[in-house]
């Protein structure tokens, strides 16, 4: 059954968003082969706009093409990894402390939902949306910086993080301690300590980085 096109835009468009949002939700995941007859089969397309959104998406570093294999997706090196952490810690450390010197009220009512939305989630076990609220949570943190720049670029960088995010869902512990290490960065937001809240966030995307290096790459 082809795939039912809900929003507009070229053909080359559609099946480039499907694609990629599968791959960022590891509908497909690492090393698969993405198959074009498949896709043409799941979208209703020609091969002609599933080429081109392939091509689109191996520059964005998302797939990969080898000569006489077919189209992979691609697997973030650990080097990778570590530098797209790298990066994030930095621009959501300016982020926070940004958040904490305004002490928007409105801002922080909405980041204390989030919160306690992402508390309610995880006392009823319902880790899919516990995952979501913890973006939504980081996703807050930048719009309150108010800073377009920072904003796009963090977009760019969470989207390739996002990959690795639903693999916490089974992992209640680590949801646990996420949501502590919210609460600290909640808190120095809303007492206005911007270096305390700058710190907080480094720590957490830290500690998450250091999961996700012992869990996908076998180092401890």
């Amino acid at each position: 059954m082809a795939y039912q096109k809900k929003k507009s835009g070229s053909k080359q468009e559609i099946a480039y968003q499907y694609i990629k949002n599968a791959i960022l939700n590891n509908e497909y995941a690492p090393d698969a082969m993405l198959v074009e007859g498949a896709l043409c089969e799941q979208l209703g397309f020609s091969k002609t706009p599933i080429r081109e959104a392939l091509r689109r998406l191996a520059t964005e570093k998302y797939v990969e093409s080898i000569p006489e294999k077919g189209t992979f997706v691609t697997k973030l090196s650990l080097e990778d990894l570590i530098g797209i952490y790298e990066v994030r810690e930095a621009l959501e450390g300016m982020a926070a402390r940004i958040c904490a010197v305004r002490k928007d009220t409105t801002f922080i009512d909405r980041l204390q939902t989030c919160f306690d939305n992402t508390y309610s989630d995880l006392i009823e076990g319902k880790s899919e949306l516990t995952v979501k609220e913890d973006m939504t949570f980081h996703h807050l943190i930048l719009e309150g910086s108010r800073n377009k720049n920072l904003i796009n670029l963090s977009n760019s960088i969470i989207e390739q993080i996002n990959r690795f995010a639903s693999t916490t869902i089974n992992d209640p512990e680590r949801l646990k301690l996420s949501f502590f290490e919210h609460k600290e960065v909640l808190n120095a937001i809303m007492t206005g300590d911007a270096d305390l809240a700058e710190k907080k966030i480094r720590e957490h995307i830290r500690s998450v980085k250091d999961y996700q290096i012992k869990k996908h790459y076998n180092i401890r």
